[in-house]
């Protein structure tokens, strides 16, 4: 009985929590062929300057979908 009780007081909680988890999810799914558009505009040269060595880091994981992500 207080299991279901703790359910009745918290469900919007977690189905508040499923929803935004959901939308985030395909948002990250959706946005990743833009990201794609992107990447031949990284840059090729190596540099010394450490912000962009970390940008073309960056990029050379988001070639793919398990880097992306």
């Amino acid at each position: 009985m207080l299991w279901y009780k703790s359910w009745l007081e918290t469900r919007w909680r977690f189905l508040i929590g499923l929803v935004l988890l959901r939308i985030v999810a395909a948002g990250t799914v959706f946005d990743y062929p833009q990201v794609l558009k992107l990447l031949p505009l990284m840059p090729t040269v190596n540099t010394n300057n450490e912000v962009e060595q970390r940008i073309k880091e960056i990029g050379d994981l988001s070639r793919t979908y398990g880097g992306y992500i």
